[in-house]
């Protein structure tokens, strides 16, 4: 039985209507949102602008328009640089480590473990010896670290790193590392047949 135009809430036109009128406000809702997003954006480069003209410290940036990013001059990544290389150098020196080399000798001397003993006589290379628990414990191995030497073999020292782990019992003079400004020597854990060798740069000449 037919429907009378009074049970069908749509005629054909009706159905046309419906669906024009959802089509203007999904552009109406589109509309005002890229309007919110644009407003937001000179919003922002806005703030950007007076803190610039305000002396705010980035007013030498430059605003990158496609991502709103605060780009530095070179200049002053420069300057970022060096200031951050002073406070690594500040730091390091008020943490780095001083050896007094006390005297010369070998294993005598070593034993009585009143600090560091020059054994370039018995190596025929420039090294400075202490007994892990006497010291060698403590011996900075990291890169770049600074040391201050006092006594025998005097002044300030920079890390290059361990060089060689040698078995003192079975290794030779000939295996030392060579070429290095001085060596630094522990058995690692009192251990001789881990016997350490830390090479340094002099930096004070």
């Amino acid at each position: 039985m037919p429907h009378s135009v009074s049970q069908r809430p749509f005629g054909p036109g009706g159905s046309v209507i419906f669906g024009v009128v959802i089509v203007l406000i999904a552009a109406v809702v589109l509309s005002i949102s890229e309007t919110s997003h644009a407003g937001s954006a000179r919003a922002s480069l806005v703030a950007r602008s007076t803190r610039i003209a305000a002396g705010h410290p980035d007013a030498r940036s430059s605003v990158d328009v496609m991502t709103g990013a605060t780009v530095l001059p070179a200049s002053d990544v420069a300057a970022a640089r060096a200031t951050a290389a002073r406070v690594a150098a500040v730091h390091a020196t008020a943490t780095r480590r001083t050896i007094d080399v006390w005297t010369a000798g070998f294993q005598a001397q070593i034993n009585e473990c009143h600090g560091g003993v020059d054994v370039t006589a018995h190596y025929g290379e420039r090294t400075v010896a202490e007994h892990w628990q006497c010291g060698g414990s403590a011996l900075p191995t990291a890169s770049g670290t600074l040391i201050n030497i006092t006594g025998l073999d005097a002044g300030t020292y920079r890390v290059v790193g361990v060089v060689a782990t040698l078995n003192a019992y079975t290794a030779r003079t000939s295996q030392i590392p060579r070429g290095y400004d001085l060596l630094l020597q522990t058995c690692l854990n009192d251990d001789s047949h881990h016997t350490e060798f830390i090479a340094l740069t002099r930096v004070d000449q």
